[in-house]
């Protein structure tokens, strides 16, 4: 009919008379000629069609148009895909590209479920380096380090990728010991993977330096921050491959490193773990990010402190247990609590507590 009309040159009455619409007409055959030069071929004889013959030229036209919808078959043996932007896919059963590993899709739809899945239609086979020509700031090939999520380890790989699809993905090669200890740093930093050691008496330790890089300047010791942490555990990961290797290792010659002797003279002196106070009893000193350090007695071990203890010349929190190790009150100011809380206090829990002594 299109050709019919072209003869007409696309008169419209005549056209319309033959039942064809002229301005559709030549939109079609316009569309046709486009087609036939992108495909390399300067005419295509209509009203036959060898698949044979078109399949580089017809795959180089469906790419050309549908670069989103290339896929790669996850095996021989399925029709399971993955396609560009993170998608799974599934290939139709009876598609022309069933053999083809590497494919492009002119129909996608999208199926219902809980992950991003589509089905492929009217597909056809494409070639690697079709990708290449037609889409060169989407085809990279990748050399490197990676973290091996399932063995967790870290291995050297091979990758030739379409955007976010790996086409090719190889493992080989050699990985230095840098690069091994800054990915899986990267995990343990993310919570992907725990070091054993690394636990709250770490945490206690980091927090004592961070109040006294605080409260004392002059020291110059620097306080422990994240950018910090990733660095000593880098440090701790040093010539390790797999979390095996890191999983058990000693966090201390990595955390003590941070420290000159001087300042771990210091961090001693003026953040002490334990304290005695006045009356001899030695409490155990709570540290933690951006708050005042603490100790917590139970009021009757406080007897004789009228005086509120101090850390590097600042006044602590203190937290005062009732007999049943409940907190009763906090108070940065004992004198005050000897005054007038402590009498409330005896009112009411001496006659809950009568074993206790009472003052």
């Amino acid at each position: 009919a299109c050709e019919a009309v072209e003869g007409l040159r696309f008169d419209p009455v005549r056209s319309g008379e033959l039942g064809v619409h002229a301005r559709q007409a030549r939109e079609i055959l316009q569309s046709w000629k486009q087609l036939c030069g992108l495909v390399g071929r300067p005419s295509i004889r209509r009203g036959h069609v060898d698949m044979e013959e078109l399949r580089i030229p017809l795959g180089r036209a469906v790419l050309a148009a549908y670069g989103d919808h290339v896929a790669i078959r996850t095996s021989r043996g399925s029709l399971a895909c993955r396609v560009v932007a993170g998608r799974r896919g599934k290939l139709d059963e009876g598609s022309v590209a069933r053999d083809a590993v590497l494919l492009v899709a002119a129909g996608i739809t999208e199926v219902q479920g809980r992950e991003m899945s589509v089905r492929l239609s009217y597909a056809v086979c494409v070639e690697q380096e079709w990708l290449r020509e037609f889409f060169p700031l989407g085809f990279r090939k990748e050399e490197g380090a990676v973290f091996d999520e399932v063995a967790r380890r870290v291995v050297a790989r091979r990758r030739v990728m379409f955007y976010d699809m790996a086409l090719e993905d190889k493992e080989g090669g050699e990985v230095s010991d840098e690069e091994a200890a800054v990915l899986l740093s990267d995990h343990v930093v993310s919570g992907a993977l725990r070091l054993k050691r690394w636990d709250a008496k770490v945490e206690r330790w980091i927090a004592r330096v961070a109040f006294v890089a605080r409260s004392m300047p002059e020291l110059e010791i620097s306080a422990i921050g994240e950018e910090e942490k990733k660095l000593i555990v880098t440090q701790v990961c040093m010539k390790a491959r797999s979390y095996r290797d890191i999983k058990d290792r000693d966090v201390w010659p990595a955390l003590k490193d941070w420290l000159s002797a001087p300042q771990s003279a210091a961090l001693e002196s003026y953040a002490p773990e334990r304290l005695e106070l006045s009356n001899g009893v030695v409490a155990k000193v709570s540290y933690e990010e951006g708050k005042t350090p603490s100790i917590a007695l139970k009021v009757q071990q406080l007897y004789g402190v009228r005086e509120t203890p101090e850390v590097s010349g600042q006044q602590i929190q203190v937290q005062i247990l009732a007999p049943n190790q409940r907190p009763w009150q906090v108070t940065q100011d004992l004198s005050s609590f000897w005054e007038s809380g402590y009498p409330q206090m005896k009112k009411d829990l001496a006659g809950r507590y009568p074993r206790h002594e009472w003052r």
